[in-house]
């Protein structure tokens, strides 16, 4: 009697623990959506396009890891107020406005996090830099995420984080393709683990389109980033027409003159990663991209390694491209800017 008690016990206890985790982890993302984009008719480009009535062959862009509008920490149990949130995402607000790019690739944007104070980011930036259609593709949503582990006061909790495109012309044919997570994380990490992915959406400038693509690369596991390299070559190259790619891709040119040995990061070792030149041989000869070698972009301290890129393909061109290191500290990361042409 006593033995079957403390069998119905642990019965009982493994399955109150298996529902706190389905509730906690939430519904897994499905591998491929469509989503929708949303215009925000409060907001007026301070550029004042009326494309229709213009020959546009150009067009700007700047893909920014806004680090979820805190800041560049120390370590992750690192706290921000909702004051230095909203500091960091108006600085991030004010690049984005002096640059003026007329499309802006984000990743790290949370939209309704408990980190971030529950502020839209990417609404943030879109109202205070001028640009009226926002495309956000959800690859972090948990109800609850207890890490770092201890203390739990410093959990980060629920989370809605995503990959944002904001535009000033009008979005249209919004995609989303998830990746696999890393098969080295345990199965119950990773059900808590963010995804990564990339999202697409077709752009209307004026009379003429062009999809524009954002993404965000596993950080961590070399092997599980060389293949999501490959599956974003693959999926880029099933559209058609005039392509943009940009994002954080959490690798460097095989040709960077440093691999390991970074002050802020000494575990990382980008030995034997490929992930980049699979991704650029994937994409194909034309595939051209906005940045040579040697134009770090993390961390944005003391940058020492190019994660971040922009690559042109079928029929667009890099008239110029730069690392815009005036953005300081607003982000882990610095943007970087290209001007594009053949459209």
């Amino acid at each position: 009697m006593f033995l079957k008690r403390i069998v119905y016990g642990l019965a009982t206890l493994l399955v109150l623990m298996a529902g706190v985790v389905y509730w906690a982890v939430g519904d897994q993302l499905s591998q491929k959506s469509s989503l929708g984009v949303e215009h925000l008719s409060d907001v007026k480009s301070h550029q004042g396009i009326e494309a229709d009535e213009h020959i546009i062959n150009t067009f700007t862009v700047v893909t920014y890891n806004i680090a979820h509008g805190q800041g560049v920490k120390e370590k992750p149990t690192d706290w921000r107020s909702k004051a230095y949130t909203e500091k960091k995402l108006a600085e991030m607000a004010a690049v984005l406005k002096r640059i003026d790019a007329d499309f802006a690739l984000l990743q790290e944007v949370d939209v309704d996090a408990n980190r971030s104070h529950h502020i839209n980011e990417a609404h943030f930036l879109a109202r205070t830099a001028g640009y009226p259609w926002v495309a956000c593709s959800l690859l972090w949503k948990k109800n609850y995420i207890p890490f770092p582990y201890w203390p739990p006061r410093l959990h980060l909790g629920y989370m809605e984080s995503a990959n944002c495109i904001l535009s000033r012309y009008p979005l249209e044919a919004h995609e989303r393709l998830v990746f696999d997570k890393p098969k080295s994380n345990a199965f119950w990490y990773n059900l808590g683990y963010i995804d990564r992915g990339v999202q697409v959406v077709t752009a209307k400038i004026g009379q003429k389109q062009v999809r524009l693509f954002n993404t965000h690369l596993e950080a961590w596991e070399i092997d599980a980033r060389q293949k999501q390299a490959q599956v974003l070559a693959d999926f880029v190259k099933s559209f058609s027409g005039p392509k943009l790619l940009g994002g954080d891709f959490n690798t460097i040119p095989e040709d960077a003159s440093m691999k390991k040995g970074f002050s802020d990061e000494p575990e990382t070792d980008y030995t034997g990663d490929h992930s980049l030149s699979i991704l650029t041989r994937g994409l194909g000869a034309n595939a051209e991209p906005a940045l040579k070698s040697g134009n770090p972009t993390f961390s944005a301290e003391a940058p020492s390694r190019q994660l971040d890129h922009i690559f042109a393909l079928d029929g667009l061109k890099i008239q110029r491209g730069e690392v815009l290191k005036e953005a300081g500290v607003a982000s882990d990361h610095l943007p970087v800017w290209a001007k594009i042409g053949g459209l």
